[in-house]
């Protein structure tokens, strides 16, 4: 909605722009950096995991955008200035419904949020252009983050990782903070971490999760 900020997922850096909308799952690991100069405002959506059962109806999927976001690695819509003032004005009647005493709130605020995710899944497929000007990243540590996602329940070492890419670990270390925000270790970590949260909400359990997910290396 405003601000000074640039945020990374998944290794690229997006420069947002007030509208902007970003849409990632629950294992993307994700951060804003907030420049000075302006106050920061932005609007944060969580939806529950038992919530996008919800989202399929009929030939409808409205899950799929987050699924088609995530495969093409590009997780920035940027619908414009009329189409961003029409969602941000669906966000604050879901708000104002939730807010409410009135009987039906809960029904009326999921009426307006279903209505918010298809105008976000059209504007998504009628325009789902690129903005490479707007985007940071890097080839190499595309490449690293793709291993590590595909291997995460292997040993994963830095020795390991810097051998395999060709690279000096420190060269590579110092390489992946700067696209990522944190050093490899810590998303390793992090990756784990929330990987091994899905799987107990999902039913494991701690020590099964933890297995898992490739803290038993």
């Amino acid at each position: 909605m405003n601000g000074n900020v640039q945020y990374t997922i998944e290794g690229k850096t997006y420069h947002l722009r007030p509208g902007d909308i970003l849409l990632t799952n629950s294992l993307d690991i994700h951060r804003p950096e907030i420049l000075p100069g302006k106050p920061y405002e932005r609007i944060v959506i969580w939806l529950a995991e038992d919530l996008f059962k919800w989202l399929k109806y009929g030939e409808d999927d409205l899950s799929r955008v987050f699924h088609d976001a995530a495969f093409r690695d590009y997780r920035l819509l940027r619908p414009g200035k009329a189409r961003s003032e029409q969602l941000q004005n669906l966000c604050e009647k879901c708000i104002d419904a939730i807010c409410s005493s009135q009987l039906g709130k809960y029904t009326l605020g999921t009426a307006r949020l279903m209505e918010l995710l298809v105008r976000i899944c059209r504007y998504y497929y009628e325009d789902a252009t690129l903005v490479p000007e707007d985007v940071m990243e890097n080839a190499k540590i595309n490449a690293l983050l793709r291993y590590i996602n595909e291997n995460i329940t292997e040993k994963l070492t830095l020795d390991l990782l810097a051998h395999r890419f060709y690279i000096s670990k420190y060269y590579l270390n110092r390489q992946f903070k700067r696209y990522t925000g944190m050093g490899i270790y810590q998303y390793i970590m992090k990756k784990r971490l929330t990987i091994s949260r899905d799987l107990m909400l999902a039913g494991s359990s701690v020590t099964q999760a933890c297995m898992d997910c490739g803290f038993n290396i």
